[in-house]
């Protein structure tokens, strides 16, 4: 037993564990002489103070109660005082990085480090310890050279370590936002070299890893390249809505336009500044003018929907991008598809569709009268009166495979409070196949209609592609 504990505890000083508290994988807390630090670097310490020592030179002055050490890297230990107390005293020890030879790389009163998402280097953020923002900020790599010194720059965009958001891709960044001390904006590459000079006052990374970047109340757009896509003096603002998109929203006082930046052509200039632009799954935008809706575009501002021809009717977006119309005169509904084929003619006092509530509602039916909560956006519910007698319409285009199981079952009555009085299927082409005498309908994987009236009888295939 005794042996066994000899051998536990030769180990621990051997591994300078016995004294040092490690907080995770490369931290340590040290504070008594001798403790071996990294390779041949060790705790000194002198009236009742702490310092470094490589090969009986003192590299690191006894100034420290207790020590953090950070092994940063092979090559970067970052060394600062442990207690907070520390911080607080005029006479604080400053915080050093020095190199595996022991040799100082930088020192002041406090810095930080943050490792650079997808590169191997770090940012070093120099300030005075308080919230106040930083003084000066640097970036080295692993070996400890400064690619940018500490005090060229005000400070370096803190989104290289801290994104802000899941879609913020950094693996193919190539620059790096900076400013100045007069809080001047600029860009340099991960080299430290610059690429656009710190003149400007606000920079915006948009899509496509683009860049606005604001000078004298100007923007200019510039591609990831750097190359000049909008210049400035042009427009006031630069505002990304169609994500990864040829099109931008542009600005100039009253003025509001959109602008296609290969060419920097104006496809479209707003009529007043009552405008809305309202994004749809699928890359589908409406387009509001003076609060009136005036189009339907695809991300490079193709017109999708002729609104004109449907100016007599509100539209409103349902699942999977079917557009339900609605009569302004006589009330009445239908659904179209992008195609402005109609799922469901115009005809309806009110429509239901699955939805992610967990019922298809029709409040002018007694509320939840229809219990559906199956069939993945592809099953309608239409009521031709205030009744609950209703029809059923099933979409071909948007049945996915795994509700298809679901979908068969409702055409066998299942989920259905009320039997539907009409059976409809509808395709993408606008044709509607009325199978409401047949006494067994189902759909296949391939989206195939199949009946039969009898179990003697085999399925047949109903054509609907007419």
């Amino acid at each position: 037993m005794k042996k066994i504990f000899k051998i536990i505890l030769g180990f621990l000083l051997l591994t300078n564990l016995s004294y040092a508290k490690k907080f995770d994988k490369n931290i340590f807390n040290f504070s008594k002489a001798g403790e071996k630090v990294y390779d041949d670097i060790y705790i000194t310490s002198q009236n009742g103070l702490n310092g470094l020592e490589k090969n009986g030179k003192i590299i690191i002055p006894c100034k420290f109660r207790e020590m953090r050490i950070e092994i940063l890297s092979k090559n970067l230990i970052y060394i600062r005082p442990k207690n907070s107390k520390d911080y607080r005293k005029e006479n604080r020890p400053d915080c050093y990085l020095i190199n595996s030879h022991g040799k100082i790389l930088h020192k002041s009163s406090f810095f930080v480090f943050d490792r650079v998402l997808n590169h191997n280097l770090w940012l070093m953020r120099d300030d005075d310890g308080f919230p106040n923002g930083d003084t000066s900020c640097g970036l080295l790599d692993e070996n400890g050279n400064f690619i940018i010194p500490v005090g060229k720059y005000k400070s370096l965009s803190l989104q290289l370590v801290n994104p802000y958001g899941p879609d913020d891709k950094f693996e193919d960044r190539k620059y790096i936002p900076v400013w100045t001390q007069d809080k001047k904006i600029g860009l340099v590459d991960f080299q430290g070299k610059e690429l656009i000079k710190p003149i400007y006052d606000k920079v915006k990374e948009i899509s496509n890893n683009e860049i606005i970047l604001y000078k004298n109340k100007y923007a200019t757009l510039l591609d990831e390249k750097l190359n000049t896509l909008i210049p400035l003096g042009k427009y006031e603002k630069i505002e990304d809505w169609f994500k990864n998109s040829n099109i931008i929203l542009a600005k100039n006082k009253d003025k509001i336009f959109v602008v296609d930046k290969r060419n920097q052509k104006v496809v479209y200039t707003f009529k007043n500044k009552k405008y809305h632009i309202q994004p749809f799954p699928k890359k589908i935008w409406k387009i509001y003018d003076n609060s009136i809706l005036t189009k339907i575009v695809d991300k490079d501002f193709n017109e999708i929907i002729d609104t004109k021809k449907y100016k007599n009717y509100h539209l409103k977006f349902l699942m999977n991008n079917n557009i339900e119309l609605t009569n302004k005169k006589d009330k009445l509904m239908g659904v179209i598809n992008l195609n402005e084929q109609f799922i469901i003619p115009v005809k309806y006092y009110s429509i239901s569709y699955v939805s992610k509530s967990k019922y298809v509602s029709d409040w002018n039916t007694g509320g939840f009268s229809i219990p559906i909560t199956k069939g993945g956006g592809a099953i309608f519910i239409a009521f031709p009166n205030r009744t609950s007698k209703n029809h059923l319409y099933i979409y071909l285009e948007d049945i996915k495979e795994k509700y298809l199981k679901e979908i068969n079952a409702i055409l066998k009555g299942k989920y259905l409070k009320f039997p539907p009085e009409k059976i409809y299927i509808s395709n993408k082409n606008g044709n509607i196949l009325d199978v409401t005498s047949y006494k067994k309908i189902k759909i296949t994987a391939d989206k195939k209609v199949q009946v039969k009236n009898n179990i003697f009888e085999k399925w047949r295939t109903l054509e609907i592609n007419k």
